[in-house]
């Protein structure tokens, strides 16, 4: 039963566990054998691993997306020792009365000491 799974993921690689429960319910009834429940395929899918393919991202030509590169994190539990060390930086964008706004804002936090730019 796990060789039939295994074909129709590698057939139809986006299949959930109600779709090869229907589709196996037919190939346990035609070998005269019990076919697990829906949730049991979704179990035996995991457990088997390898078993979901995501597939690719394309762009608008069919082309593949290239992943995104990840972006430079705070280490968690990092604490700054001096201050200018560590900065919070944020924008914010307003349209009031048909004029754009760009809020920026910055927070150093060790020192605690904030700043915010407006811009026209």
């Amino acid at each position: 039963m796990l060789d039939e799974v295994r074909r129709l993921r590698e057939a139809h690689r986006s299949l959930g566990k109600g779709k090869i429960h229907s589709v196996l319910w037919r190939f346990c009834v035609e070998r005269v054998s019990c076919c697990p429940m829906v949730v049991t395929m979704g179990r035996v899918t995991a457990d088997a691993g390898g078993l979901w393919a995501i597939p690719p991202r394309l762009d608008n030509r069919g082309r593949m997306k290239r992943p995104r590169p990840k972006k430079p994190r705070k280490p968690k539990g990092f604490r700054a020792q001096r201050p200018g060390e560590v900065m919070a930086l944020d924008t914010v964008i307003a349209i009031r009365d048909g004029v754009r706004r760009t809020l920026f804002g910055c927070l150093d936090l060790r020192s605690r000491f904030a700043l915010a730019l407006v811009t026209p």
